[in-house]
């Protein structure tokens, strides 16, 4: 199922891509340059972040939306051990 998931969100960040490209405000950004170690904050950043919480998809998985507290309404996730945490890493070897 994770990669389901992971293929919706890529999906999700395409159309939010998609969505600001059609945005005549969007184009006047300034570059962003990463090549610099003293790299500025992206300035869009913010403003892609609300353009993705504002998108609403089906993929692979159904629909994927966001809340106002961020969560997908329609995500539900099963546990089904809580042991992992614990004995993960104790029969390693170095």
């Amino acid at each position: 199922i994770s990669n389901l998931y992971l293929y919706d969100s890529v999906l999700m960040l395409a159309n939010a891509f998609h969505r600001k490209l059609e945005d005549r405000k969007w184009h006047s950004m300034a570059s962003l340059n990463c090549i610099r170690k003293s790299t500025k904050p992206w300035n869009g950043g913010r403003s892609m972040l609300d353009t993705i919480k504002k998108g609403h998809i089906t993929g692979l998985t159904g629909v994927m939306e966001f809340r106002e507290d961020s969560s997908n309404p329609y995500v539900q996730f099963e546990i089904l051990g809580t042991t992992y945490s614990e004995t993960f890493g104790k029969d390693m070897r170095k």
